[in-house]
């Protein structure tokens, strides 16, 4: 039994329970601890969602001159923000309709409500397409190819020191500023105004980006379900619906882009290795195996390769051909007979006012005897000459091929450098420079 409530226990056992004893008993049951239980694992719970720590911060596509180009403008305007404001500015709007939204402002065209805004507008006296509405920018882009298609390329840009800023925190640099007419809606229900726009150069699905800047502007109102904005003007509202079909194109074309890019990135990836090894040049392989076929029978350094795919007959028809043509292959450097000096001959086009330049006599090795059998092959085919008294002399090099053989050069640096040069001069050279500039090979 607890304490203080016997008189209820009599009464409740003799059956005689007044409303008054009632009243007493209900409020009794709401004293009960139970009354807060919910409360406060509501006030729990509510305290351990607020000390979840945030998992990290999205961000969306920011800079450019909107919020200020300086370090300095951007800290004023900040500040301006977080002061006391004293007086209520109300927006002067130029019409007295109200701006709304209703069933018959539904788009019913080829699309979906969660399509991107995409619309046309009169720029500068152009129509132009694939204009995307973005509340979410504080900056009015126009890509450099469009540009260069009203024939603006040519016009001076304002320079900007503030960066564009993507979702991912990556930066694009802008080429400038540029004022333009920007007209929207349809007469007689249309406005236009001054846009500054920024100037990107890079691929991208659309052609305008129309931000916060432009839409506060025109004081526009954005419905995505009803894909439409209506604006304020003299006489009215002016409106203008979004081209579904266009939207949709321009989505799916933004997505192979990035796909295009993201497998880009991989390649690039994968390919770029910084560690430092030795790499061995795979030789191109051939489809097929081949056979060796001896071209003068007895002499079986005189060979040549076919494939082994091929038919018995027309292997036969082969190797006698080539042995009946075994006399048009080289296989020693005696076998180049040379033109004859009395159809061509070459001389050095050498400076007379260089003095000759004779290299100290390089120690070699193991090449040696490589050496020694590359100038014998030459003397045999009658290339060189032993001469006693030369005014040039330049040393040889031995490379290393990558078939294992080696290969002897000549180091004639000192002899190329006393070579007056042929002049090859090339026309417009400065037009030929300043075409390929912004391209990479």
């Amino acid at each position: 039994m607890r304490q203080g409530y016997f008189k209820e226990y009599k009464l409740q056992r003799s059956g005689s329970i007044d409303r008054k004893v009632g009243d007493r008993r209900t409020r009794s049951r709401s004293r009960s601890p139970n009354r807060f239980r919910g409360k406060e694992e509501d006030r729990r719970d509510k305290g351990s969602r607020e000390n979840v720590p945030v998992k990290g911060v999205i961000n969306t596509i920011a800079g450019g001159p909107g919020g200020g180009d300086s370090r300095r403008a951007r800290k004023q305007q900040e500040r301006a923000i977080r002061g006391d404001r004293r007086k209520e500015w109300v927006m002067n709007v130029e019409t007295k309709e109200e701006i709304t939204f209703s069933s018959k402002d539904l788009n019913h065209g080829q699309g979906t409500q969660d399509d991107p805004m995409v619309i046309k507008l009169d720029i500068a006296n152009f129509e132009v397409h694939k204009v995307l509405i973005d509340n979410g920018i504080l900056a009015d882009i126009i890509f450099w190819d469009v540009l260069k298609r009203m024939s603006l390329e040519n016009s001076n840009l304002s320079p900007v020191r503030t960066p564009l800023v993507g979702f991912g925190g990556g930066e694009v640099s802008s080429m400038g500023t540029i004022d333009l007419s920007v007209s929207m809606g349809e007469e007689p229900r249309r406005r236009t105004a001054m846009v500054k726009f920024l100037v990107v150069d890079t691929p991208f699905a659309y052609n305008v980006i129309l931000g916060r800047p432009a839409l506060n502007l025109f004081k526009v109102v954005v419905s995505t379900y009803h894909q439409k904005m209506k604006f304020p003007i003299r006489n009215g509202v002016g409106e203008v619906s979004c081209d579904m079909k266009e939207a949709r194109r321009c989505y799916n074309l933004s997505l192979r882009n990035g796909e295009q890019e993201e497998r880009l990135k991989r390649k690039e990836k994968e390919e770029v290795d910084i560690d430092v090894k030795k790499f061995k040049t795979e030789r191109i392989k051939p489809m097929e195996e081949h056979k060796s076929v001896e071209l003068i029978v007895g002499e079986p350094s005189k060979t040549m390769r076919i494939g082994s795919s091929m038919s018995k007959a027309i292997e036969t028809l082969m190797i006698e051909l080539l042995r009946e043509s075994a006399d048009l292959f080289a296989w020693s450097p005696s076998d180049f007979r040379g033109i004859d000096p009395e159809v061509i001959v070459h001389r050095l086009n050498v400076n007379p006012m260089v003095r000759p330049v004779k290299q100290k006599k390089r120690s070699f090795g193991v090449e040696n005897r490589i050496i020694e059998e590359e100038v014998n092959k030459l003397k045999e085919a009658g290339y060189v000459s032993e001469v006693q008294y030369t005014d040039w002399l330049a040393n040889v090099v031995v490379v290393l091929k990558a078939s294992g053989k080696w290969r002897m050069c000549t180091d004639f640096t000192d002899l190329n450098k006393a070579c007056l040069k042929d002049p090859y001069p090339l026309p417009r050279i400065d037009l030929l420079v300043d075409s390929t500039a912004g391209y990479e090979a």
